[in-house]
């Protein structure tokens, strides 16, 4: 059954049919019941290419993700790195997972217990991630199933490379979203009276950034960020940076 299911996704290459079938078999080996493919194109803009789950044709994506939350998305943020390959969501994030800001503002509000991804690099800062997310409903991804999802990697990305090329040119770009959370980011600029410099602090902030990441990303010494930090955070009336993200994230997706 596996091998006829890998010989199904060869035949749907460049079909519509095509991310059901590679869902299809990977879940024959290694049970999940969330599974997401996404593009990141270089502009920025997010596309979704299928939201779904096994025995299931069509679900709607999370709305808090598409909202906005995927700005600050690891994922997105490390295919912006151009990171590539399969990963646990701890490699990204750290083996404090569970503690994380972002944890503890999507995957627990979501209800995601676990999560691991392909991601394929298509070139020109362009990427597609599959996401396999687990719930509650199922145990966390056992060592043995780590590393039958790793040890196909190549395979997927490859499969994923053939299927999809340029993604300016796919249908389902998800421009008012991701415009709407660039609007509601510089109202908010304006609105607590930022000046350039504090904007410019605020968004490398967001991206999770140390202080030391943000001196080097804006060129000036990490005493000059916590100066920013601090007028920034009077300025939102928070007393951190997790409640400066939650305030911003806020705003972006309570607009939508």
């Amino acid at each position: 059954m596996h091998a006829t299911l890998l010989s199904s996704i060869v035949d749907t290459l460049g079909k519509d049919a095509f991310s059901g079938a590679l869902m299809r078999w990977l879940y024959s080996s290694v049970p999940f019941d969330g599974f997401v493919v996404l593009g990141y194109p270089n502009s920025g803009e997010l596309i979704v290419f299928h939201d779904g789950a096994p025995g299931v044709d069509s679900v709607s994506c999370n709305s808090i993700y598409r909202g906005g939350m995927w700005l600050f998305s690891p994922l997105h943020l490390h295919a912006k790195q151009g990171g590539q390959g399969f990963f646990h969501i701890s490699d990204i994030i750290g083996s404090n997972f569970e503690t994380s800001r972002f944890y503890n503002s999507y995957y627990n509000e979501v209800g995601i217990k676990d999560h691991v991804a392909y991601i394929c690099q298509n070139g020109e800062g362009e990427a597609i991630v599959v996401s396999l997310e687990r719930s509650h409903d199922l145990p966390l991804y056992s060592k043995e199933e780590i590393k039958w999802l790793s040890d196909w990697q190549p395979m997927v990305t490859s499969l994923l490379r053939r299927h999809w090329a340029g993604l300016e040119n796919q249908n389902g770009i998800e421009k008012d979203l991701y415009e709407n959370a660039k609007v509601q980011v510089r109202k908010l600029v304006y609105d607590k009276k930022l000046t350039p410099r504090e904007e410019d602090a605020l968004l490398a902030i967001l991206k999770g950034l140390p202080n030391k990441l943000v001196a080097r990303e804006l060129g000036i010494s990490v005493e000059t960020v916590k100066v920013y930090c601090t007028k920034i955070m009077r300025k939102f009336g928070v007393n951190s940076r997790a409640e400066l993200f939650a305030s911003v994230l806020k705003q972006i997706v309570s607009s939508n």
